[in-house]
């Protein structure tokens, strides 16, 4: 975890890590973040939120990498998750929402018959576009 743009940066040449910022205001003289901004999100308002997501799993949900997707989900009146079909069956490090929770799900045509059964049972409208 780092407030440092530029260590993000190099730590990102290493697939192995995960690496998480911790949000807020740009310092443009030291390219960190500053002044912790996920309490602001509580404040926000979202009509529509379009939010992408590294895992889709029907038992688990909506997942990602990303600690900010969760706070902005809950400030949304609606979500609607973009996912090509290779995010489905796969879950990721953190849970943001279930299924009960995703207005839409739009995603290609590559995802199988048999997941998209399962998507729909669910409860999530599914698009395929």
């Amino acid at each position: 975890m780092t407030n440092s743009i530029q260590n993000a940066l190099m730590l990102a040449e290493n697939p192995g890590i995960t690496i998480i910022l911790t949000g807020g205001i740009l310092n443009r003289d030291e390219y960190t973040l500053v002044n912790e901004f996920s309490s602001t999100l509580e404040s926000i308002h979202i009509d529509i939120m379009f939010m992408t997501v590294t895992g889709i799993d029907p038992v688990i949900g909506c997942t990602d990498q990303r600690l900010s997707e969760i706070q902005m989900h809950r400030s949304a009146t609606r979500t609607i998750v973009l996912a090509d079909s290779t995010k489905f069956g796969k879950a990721s490090l953190l849970k943001i929402c279930p299924f009960e929770e995703v207005d839409t799900i739009v995603t290609d045509s590559g995802i199988s018959p048999q997941m998209e059964s399962r998507i729909r049972g669910a409860g999530a409208k599914l698009i395929i576009a």
